[in-house]
């Protein structure tokens, strides 16, 4: 069908019918098959248009779980800590740096007491065994002047 045939009535016989019946024939044939390629074309781009709404809306609905996902991981990290703040302050007891400064003062005063009373019982026992080291010796001193002064 490379070339031009007239097919005008006048000009056509028997075998001229019968080539422009081939024709049609051929042409109907390759009209039916493109229109069966384009069924199956459109019926190809239909699965194809299906399957990508089918993996839109999968991937819409992943989407919101993740979101959701994540807001609970950030809610439950919350409670963690909530929670790990409440266990400390009920098992440890926490000491304000005023209350601490006044047990140290306190401790303080209470050994510098300590000092000064084991210094004043340790002077006071000096000065006892000073006096009785000085009554001792006044009394032999006494009892020497005394046999002097006794005739025996």
């Amino acid at each position: 069908m490379n070339e031009y045939i007239d097919w005008s009535a006048r000009d056509c016989d028997a075998e001229c019918a019968a080539q422009v019946i081939q024709s049609s024939q051929d042409v109907s044939q390759s009209a039916q098959q493109t229109a069966a390629s384009a069924a199956e074309a459109t019926m190809a781009l239909e699965e194809a248009t299906t399957m990508i709404h089918s993996l839109h809306d999968i991937s819409e609905s992943t989407e919101g779980q993740v979101i959701q996902l994540r807001i609970d991981i950030r809610q439950l990290t919350d409670d963690i800590n909530l929670l790990r703040l409440s266990i400390d302050d009920s098992m440890v007891p926490t000491i304000d740096t005023s209350i601490l400064l006044l047990i140290i003062a306190t401790l303080g005063a209470f050994t510098i007491c300590i000092v000064v009373c084991m210094g004043v019982i340790g002077y006071t026992g000096y000065i006892e065994n000073k006096k009785k080291k000085v009554v001792e010796s006044n009394k032999k001193k006494k009892q020497g002047c005394i046999r002097k002064k006794l005739p025996f």
